[in-house]
């Protein structure tokens, strides 16, 4: 159980450096676009039985 305790307290610890370093210096990381509609712009039509 400690361990899960230590795993938790060091993933919040990188996801709050990743957003003070996104405010500080939004240079440095890039920007992800996800451009979903234009690489799949087919939807796939769902079966009934």
């Amino acid at each position: 159980m400690p361990y899960l305790f230590v795993f938790l307290v060091g993933l919040n610890a990188v996801y709050l450096g990743f957003q003070l370093l996104k405010e500080k210096e939004p240079s440095v990381l890039p920007e992800f676009n996800i451009q979903q509609a234009e690489v799949y712009p087919e939807t796939i039509q769902l079966v009934e039985k």
